[in-house]
């Protein structure tokens, strides 16, 4: 029989509240991102997505797509920019982000 020790369960209790937490955090940057971004907010929608984007580890094409768009929105091209190439490192054929997102911003960077 295999006995689990105390200081084996209490590290296990750690590591799932520090996941709980990252989780919770991941969740609330991209909800208070989506509120800004409902309230036109977009400076601040940036900044919420790009926190839930980091915390995410850069995985959620969804949030990037989402960063993206805010950043176009709130006119600060080069982070919109950026935020599509990772989006197109991993996913190359992500839905639109190339016509609406990249494209517009290489535009308005021309002008």
């Amino acid at each position: 029989m295999n006995r689990i020790s105390i200081a084996e369960l209490f590290y296990c209790k750690i590591l799932s509240s520090k996941n709980l937490k990252f989780i919770i955090g991941l969740r609330l940057s991209s909800f208070s991102g989506y509120i800004a971004e409902k309230d036109q907010n977009y400076r601040e929608a940036a900044a919420r997505y790009g926190q839930a984007w980091k915390y995410g580890g850069k995985t959620k094409l969804s949030v990037g797509y989402k960063l993206a768009y805010c950043c176009l929105k709130a006119k600060v091209y080069a982070d919109a920019i950026e935020a599509c190439n990772e989006v197109l490192k991993q996913n190359t054929d992500y839905p639109r982000i190339r016509k609406d997102i990249l494209e517009k911003c290489i535009n308005n960077l021309r002008t």
